[in-house]
């Protein structure tokens, strides 16, 4: 095991300094700006148990709300474990005071953490159980012996990321390229993926039980096959499906203006999330609980994959390529003002909603974090964090666009973790491995 992850259980004292400068940091900011809402922030705290969401933001809300009412404690517990994983981050990954100190500072300064951490929404949870992913796999593939426990840690840290937002599930996808670019235990390459896998699971077994005895079944994610409708419903209006119906989803489909499955609404998940949607109406007329949008997801997925695998190469060209390069087209605006007034006079503050109104500015920056660090890491292949960091960036960068419709925020997860790529790579004393 690497001495590093070993030692820093002794290095409180630095520990503490870091965590106290990035969370005071974060803590100027969250008094200065408040509590934001964005337009999912009403289901995460008002829906414990929804089929649609990962389950333990809406828990982490909930015992936040039974602890204090409102929703300034949330966003004080956010910050302070995202201070807490970061400062354990740049512990690890500083040899002394002279790089601890202006690292932290970063961290604390950073503007797009310190926006999640203030935001009710799952980012900043989301960014920091990443920052404890990345020590770990640091901590496995730096070390010369192989470590039975790194590896299970792995998978429990990969588990709890996934519960959190569901495209943590991307970790493992990502772990699985690192290790086939990592010569460090290539040999046990199946046994390691195996043993991540139980890790993975062991976590998610309490929630599966939990939801088979509330919801009768144990499957978590029963969003999946929505999205995938909403993705391929580009695909719909010349394909076999809408010529020869088979299941009752598919035969309903058959009553909605063939307009309804544009690009647009498909990259703006409208076919999903508006109420009008064909998705939502056939959803209503089925049982209104959560098993029944579970059955109606299901049905929707299985005709997914069908137009995807009639029509390829045009979910590509149709779907993929303009998700992928919507932040060009217009300017995304992520305001939800209509949203407030579902936290006013409900035993929560006055809050305000979000906006980023240019997005493409943010995306810009994040790709030339991306690629000047990719350039330096091409010039000095020694980094060990450059590697394991940019590729857990490209896996999510490249596959996103894949399976879900761009938010520009499902993205910006990864500026943290690209800033301080590029500080240690810039740094004159960094970490080799």
């Amino acid at each position: 095991m690497d001495k590093r992850f070993t030692q820093v259980k002794i290095r409180w004292t630095d520990i503490l300094l870091s965590l106290t400068i990035i969370f005071a940091l974060k803590v100027i900011y969250a008094s200065h700006f408040g509590v934001r809402v964005q337009e999912d922030s009403n289901n995460y705290v008002f829906n414990v148990f929804d089929f649609e969401y990962p389950p333990l933001y809406p828990y982490f809300l909930y015992l936040s709300q039974r602890i204090s009412p409102g929703l300034e404690l949330a966003i004080i517990l956010q910050s302070f474990i995202f201070s807490a994983c970061a400062a354990l981050f740049v512990t690890y990954f500083s040899t002394n005071r002279k790089n601890l100190l202006p690292f932290s500072v970063l961290m604390g300064l950073d503007p797009i953490s310190s926006f999640f951490c203030t935001d009710i929404m799952s980012e900043s949870l989301f960014i920091s159980i990443l920052f404890l992913c990345i020590v770990l796999i640091h901590a496995f593939f730096s070390s010369n012996n192989y470590s039975f426990l790194l590896v299970i840690l792995i998978g429990i840290t990969a588990g709890v990321l996934y519960l959190v937002r569901f495209s943590g599930i991307l970790l493992i996808i990502a772990f699985f390229v690192i290790a086939v670019i990592t010569p460090a235990h290539r040999k046990k390459f199946l046994f390691t993926l195996l043993i991540i896998f139980i890790g993975f699971q062991l976590i998610l077994l309490p929630i599966r039980l939990k939801y088979k005895q509330v919801f009768g079944t144990y499957i978590i994610s029963g969003n999946s096959g929505a999205t995938l409708w909403n993705n391929a419903s580009v695909l719909y209006c010349n394909s076999s499906v809408a010529k020869n119906p088979l299941n009752d989803f598919e035969k309903s489909l058959s009553h909605y203006d063939t307009n309804l499955f544009n690009q647009y609404n498909a990259i703006k998940g409208l076919q999903v999330n508006s109420p009008q949607s064909p998705f939502r109406s056939y959803v209503s007329r089925q049982n209104s609980n959560q098993l029944g949008f579970l059955q109606a997801s299901n049905e929707a997925g299985n005709t997914a994959i069908k137009l995807i695998k009639e029509h390829p190469l045009k979910y590509f060209t149709e779907f993929v390529i303009p998700n992928f390069t919507q932040y060009f087209k217009e300017g995304q605006t992520l305001t939800a003002k209509a949203y407030e007034d579902n936290f006013t006079g409900k035993h929560l503050p006055r809050v305000y909603s979000s906006s980023i109104s240019y997005p493409w500015i943010e995306w810009i920056i994040l790709y030339a974090l991306l690629f000047t660090s990719i350039i330096l890491y091409v010039l000095d292949k020694r980094s060990l964090i450059a590697r394991i960091i940019i590729t857990i960036s490209c896996c999510y960068m490249v596959i996103l666009p894949f399976i879900s419709p761009l938010v520009i925020r499902y993205e910006l997860i990864l500026f943290p973790l690209l800033l301080s790529c590029l500080f240690l790579q810039l740094t004159p004393v960094r970490m080799r491995a």
